[in-house]
């Protein structure tokens, strides 16, 4: 991985949950511990915060402290005071993010408490909100503090969420991050130019650096048909083939630049690094980067070329780091321990070179790690360069798709060959060209997603770099003279520093050919450069004579023949091919050339100054270096030389001793070579050193102690001036100040008691001096015991006792005072036994118990209550079984000797129960209970015990009568009508049943119920059934007849007709109706009726001209069909609607219902009405008989 994204500046007032404890933790370089307390109050000053957002303000109440104080420790929490409408403990606030700040889907401002983090110790428990209003808990493992008064604190979240938080305060701002482990989102604490701290809600990838390509050994690039997208999966190289030996040292120390502003270390050889954002602010014990010392020549030479325009000096040399001031230095580990971070080939916070020494650790690191990059010098460089450049301020490059969405995170480049391209910030393994960008490229369709102007952020203000000075003008009239090795030999190096910069040179020929060849400047790797040039000559007056932008190469070439004069040649950085498309703009192309070849000079040529432009001395100590020029000199100088050297000026040969009294440093030596043609001039940056001391020795005292859980401080004392100290072995709680030599801390109480040997390092220049320190810890006095045992006890005269005392804290003796004659106390191990003398009394003896440790003696007053023993137990006597008729009153009485207080009975029948007060059991066995025998426990219970002895209880069932019918033998049934009849019988049958049923009928054979509806096409007679109940005694039988008659026959029964009358077509009441009729409206057929008043109506409809027929269909007629007709001349009807079994009324029928109303156990009324036709009208009801 690349980053620990952006850190950006708004700002968040701590609200802090702190749960004071003790444990151990480690220190990082050059910082001074905050030893763990117990009990610590968090007491500070509050600061009222006032912030502005989108044109309004607010402001926030000053913050107080509360403390809730809990039996072993105390919790700390910082809150706002309740304001009526605002929400207690804290203040919050959503902003909308900027165009620029995308990731950020909220901001929340909290109030910041001066000296909150100074408060805080390592071991402590500290509660962090989230702009959800959540909060997230986790355990401090370091407080730093730095030397500028910074506070730095760092640990391990513990609660539901897991993962690492860092936190950094000093006077003026609050920094930090919440980095949880699930997820993509982090959040960043960042100060503001208000004044105000707020936490913002990021994409983890713009707060670190997040998945860095570590693919090395192969590469597998698979391209989408659809989207033209390319996908790359990787193969990470087995890490048996790895180096792990130390970092090899280079001849001598690199330096880009050696008087540069800002300085990036690149550190090679290893390191022990304890810093609040790193691991939850755990050590990690880096191992060196196992490159070979020509590997990490080649990768100075390559990092040094991607940060050549600016004022920053790439080097290997850990002085020029530690001398650079915090904001003003970089350090880039390259190691092959990455399991602490994962599977990434590097790692860096954004913006941690800016917040260094203030929200962040003044020698925050960045991370590259080798093992993950094969242990590769081109590979290891390109990481090296992306993840400085987030400490910058850099995002990454990736690439978004056609819709504006993330299609690649690091984009690892296009083209082929020589100009193949690919940006810094994204992943440029395979690429020729590497360079910083804008965002301004594509691929199939995909586009740069991030447009940010990496020149800028890195030469801005608050990097403290900017871009070096131009080293040759952009003019004909300004221009520099080209400069020759020898005779006609061109040797010229520059630099484009700028997009855009072209540097001009002049130079005069006495005619003939000229040739001039661009090529990367001597010693770098040009199979990796930054700079794609071109190449112009123009003559005296301008004119273009030549120009040379070789297609699919990044050096020009010119080769022409001039006439004598002056001439002019220019060069600028350029692109590639085109953009949108597979090209690249000259936006990146900077970095530095060589312009070689040669001229036909008309006269001699001024000398140019060839030998090396830095150089190192040390005080005190012999010197030499020999200035080498073109051009024949004729005499040397040079100014700005320490005392103690000079300058042969014949042979241009610097020597002498370095004057003691010089003052180390760089400095700026002006070099002359002079000829008769003019003076070639050049800078020479000489280093003075201090002379290397001898190394430590180390003179404290190599022994010591400490009492587990206490405070210990050791200081180490060493000759030689030592710059450092380390110690490995200490036990946990204890750390040491690698700047002072300090160790202190708090011994975990969890450390073993043993000696430790503890490995002591003293380091300066000169080497390492070593101590082995013996540091015996030893476990505390314990806490006199507290005895735990119960302060009271029982015995029996004559009886057998113990009681074993129990105690806390560990005793190493009992004793006990006031024991009753017959027992005693063991004092080793406090079980106090024995049989009580019968020569004891009764009563309560007032024992005094001790337990004692090397801590002291705890002591219980024990009351032992002696009772004189118990009578024997009762003897049960009496019959040992009994029987009994199930459902019938039972009783027995249990006898027995010793008086016994209470009495049991188990296994009892239900129904039975037993007075436990008089022994008496009785009851009525339930009916539901199985006959058999049932074996009953019987229990007599005095003081001295309990007696028992088994009845055995017969249990028997009473004799059941055989059930006899005694409902009705006869019923009628009518056809297509529900029938129901209840078969009813004595002596409780249990089931019921029924033979001969007619068809549609049955019985419910747990209730006897009998019901159904017969089908009107049943034949009609008499049905013979054969009723059969059953009980447990037995089953009787009766025979029912039933009599089945049609619904017509039965009304005629029920109407008492006579069977003369009773046909359908006779009218006995000589009413004009039949008996068909008077069925089939319920009328009477012995007296007239009138159908017309009673049944049926007809009507004309007012307003419609239409007729409707209105009648009432009774219930329970299911042999009949009404059908309604209506005819123009009462000789054709036709017929409408019809109602009665199996009838469906289709369309087109001539007539329409109007109604159709339920009458309930009277049938139903129904309204019909004519709509056949016009004119004459009639309507009638028809019915017939199934």
């Amino acid at each position: 991985m690349f980053k620990k994204d952006t850190f950006s500046r708004r700002i968040f007032s701590v609200l802090l949950l702190v749960v004071v404890g003790v444990t151990a933790f480690l220190l990082s370089h050059n910082s001074t511990p905050e030893n763990a307390a117990t009990g610590h109050v968090v007491s500070a000053p509050a600061r009222a915060s006032v912030f502005s957002s989108m044109g309004s303000s607010e402001a926030i109440s000053p913050a107080v402290a509360s403390t809730v104080t809990t039996a072993s420790r105390a919790i700390y929490r910082f809150e706002t005071p309740v304001v009526p409408g605002k929400p207690a403990v804290i203040a919050a606030r959503f902003a909308t993010p900027s165009a620029a700040e995308a990731t950020i889907r909220s901001a929340r401002l909290i109030e910041l408490v001066e000296g909150s983090l100074s408060s805080l110790r390592q071991g402590d428990t500290i509660q962090l909100p989230l702009p959800d209003n959540r909060f997230v808990t986790g355990r401090i493992n370091i407080v730093q503090r730095e030397s500028g008064g910074q506070v730095l604190v760092g640990g391990q979240l513990t609660g539901d969420i897991k993962g690492t938080f860092s936190l950094g305060e000093d006077e003026s701002r609050l920094g930090g991050v919440i980095f949880p482990t699930e997820g993509k989102v982090a959040y960043e604490i960042e100060t503001g130019t208000d004044g105000a701290a707020y936490l913002l809600e990021k994409n983890k990838g713009s707060v670190v650096c997040m998945e860095l390509p570590v693919v090395v050994v192969s590469r597998a690039v698979v391209r989408d048909a659809q989207r033209g997208a390319i996908a790359e999966s990787y193969v990470v190289p087995d890490s048996s083939t790895l180096t792990t030996s130390a970092a090899a040292s280079p001849e001598y120390l690199l330096s880009s630049r050696p008087t540069a502003t800002v300085v990036a270390y690149l550190d090679f050889d290893g390191e022990t690094v304890t810093d609040s954002y790193w691991n939850g602010g755990n050590a990690i014990n880096a191992s060196a980067s196992g490159l070979s010392a020509s590997q990490i020549t080649e990768v100075w030479q390559r990092v040094s070329e991607d940060y050549r325009p600016f004022n920053i000096d790439v080097t290997t040399s850990r002085s020029r780091y530690d001398n650079a001031p915090a904001g003003s230095r970089m350090r880039c580990i390259v190691t092959q321990t990455s399991s602490w971070y994962g599977s990434a080939g590097g790692v860096a916070y954004i913006g941690s070179l800016s917040a260094s020494g203030s929200s962040m650790s003044s020698t925050i690191p960045c991370w590259v790690f080798a093992d993950m990059l094969g242990v590769n010098a081109r590979y290891v460089s390109e990481a090296i360069s992306h993840e400085l450049g987030h400490t910058l301020g850099l995002s990454h490059d990736g690439l978004n798709d056609s819709s504006g969405n993330l299609y690649q995170g690091y984009y690892s480049g296009h083209g082929s060959g020589a100009t193949s391209w690919a940006p810094i910030m994204g992943s440029g393994y395979y690429s020729s060209v590497i360079q910083w960008s804008n965002g301004n490229y594509s691929n199939n369709g995909n586009s740069g997603n991030n447009t940010e102007n990496d020149l800028a952020i890195i030469s801005d203000s608050r990097n403290r770099a900017g871009y070096m000075t131009d080293d040759a003008a952009a003019t004909r009239a300004t221009a520099s003279a080209l400069r020759f090795s020898s005779g006609s030999t061109v040797s010229t190096v520059g630099t484009i520093e700028r997009s855009g910069d072209v540097d001009m040179y002049s130079f005069t020929t006495s005619g003939g050919g000229v040739t001039f060849t661009l090529v990367a400047e001597a010693g770098s790797v040009s199979a990796q450069a930054d700079l794609d040039a071109s190449a112009t000559l123009t003559d005296a007056s301008g004119n273009t004579l030549a120009t040379s932008n070789p297609t699919g190469s990044l050096y020009p070439s010119i080769s022409t023949t001039l006439a004598a004069g002056t001439y002019y040649l220019a060069i600028t950085g350029v692109g590639e091919g085109s953009v949108p498309g597979t090209g690249y703009t000259n936006y990146g192309s900077l970095g530095r050339y060589e312009i070689t070849g040669s001229v036909v000079s008309s006269a001699a040529q001024p000398p140019a100054i060839t030998s090396a432009a830095s150089a190192s001395a040390v005080i005190s100590a012999s010197f030499s270096f020999q200035v080498t020029a073109s051009n024949s000199p004729t005499s040397y100088s040079a100014s700005g030389l320490p005392s103690g050297l000079s300058i042969n000026t014949s042979s241009g040969l610097i020597s002498g001793t370095v004057s003691s009294s010089a003052t180390a440093g760089v400095y700026s030596v002006n070099l002359t070579a002079t000829n008769a043609s003019g003076s070639g001039t050049q800078t020479l940056s000489l280093t003075l050193t201090n002379p290397v001391p001898a190394a430590p020795s180390i003179t404290s005292g190599s022994t010591g102690s400490v009492v587990r859980g206490n405070s210990f401080s050791h200081q180490i004392v060493a000759s030689n001036s030592p710059t450092s100290y380390g110690a490995s072995g200490l036990p946990s709680g204890l750390s040491i100040n690698t700047s002072t030599g300090l160790i202190s801390g708090t011994v975990s109480t969890s450390a073993t008691v043993a000696v430790y040997s503890v490995s002591l390092t003293a380091t300066n220049a000169g080497g390492t001096g070593t101590q082995t320190f013996s540091l015996t810890v030893t476990a505390p006095l314990p806490s006199a015991p507290v005895i735990s045992s119960a302060s009271s006890g029982s015995a029996v005269i004559g009886s057998a006792f113990s009681h074993q005392v129990l105690a806390s804290n560990s005793p190493t003796s009992y004793a006990a005072s006031g024991l009753p004659s017959g027992v005693s106390i063991n004092s080793s191990s406090g079980l106090i036994s024995g049989t009580v003398s019968t020569s004891a009394t009764a009563g309560v003896s007032s024992v005094t118990l001790y337990a004692t440790n090397a801590g002291g003696t705890g002591t219980q007053t024990f009351s032992l209550t002696l009772t004189n023993p118990l009578p024997s137990a009762p003897v049960i006597s009496g019959l040992a079984a009994e029987s009994t008729l199930r459902g019938t009153a039972f009783s027995y009485q249990i006898t027995a000797s010793n008086s016994p207080t209470s009495y049991n009975a188990t296994g009892l029948p239900s129904g039975l129960s037993i007075n436990t007060s008089s022994g008496l059991i009785s009851g009525s066995v339930s009916t539901s209970v199985a006959a058999g025998i049932y074996p009953i426990t019987l229990t007599a219970t005095n003081a001295g015990g309990s007696g028992t002895r088994a009845l055995s209880l017969t249990v028997t069932a009473p004799i059941i009568s055989v059930p006899v019918i005694t409902s009705a033998s006869s019923a009628r049934v009518v056809l297509g009508v529900a029938f129901n009849f209840q078969i009813v019988a004595n002596n409780s049958p249990t089931v019921y049943a029924a033979a001969g049923l007619p068809t549609g009928m049955s019985i419910n054979n747990l209730t006897g119920a009998i019901s159904g509806s017969v089908p009107v096409t049943q034949a009609t007679g008499n049905y013979v059934v054969t009723v059969t109940v059953t009980n447990a005694g037995g089953s009787s039988t009766q025979q029912l007849t039933l009599e089945v008659k049609s619904a017509y026959a039965a009304w005629a029964q029920d109407k008492q007709i006579g069977d003369i009358n009773s046909v359908s077509s006779a009218d006995p009441d000589g009413d004009g109706m039949g008996n068909l009729l008077e069925y089939a409206f319920d009328l009477s057929p012995s007296s007239p009726d009138t159908v017309a008043v009673t049944q049926v109506t007809v009507a004309n409809v007012s307003g419609t001209k239409r007729m409707e027929i209105s009648f009432i269909r009774p219930a329970n007629r299911p042999d009949l069909v009404y059908t309604v007709e209506v005819s123009a001349n009462m000789q054709t009807w036709t017929a409408g609607h019809a109602y009665g079994t199996s009838v469906s009324n289709g369309s087109g029928l001539p007539t329409q219902e109007m109604e159709r109303t339920s009458l309930g156990a009277a049938g139903e009324r129904i309204r019909v009405r004519d709509i056949g036709g016009v004119g004459q009208r009639f309507i009638r009801v028809k019915v017939n008989s199934l």
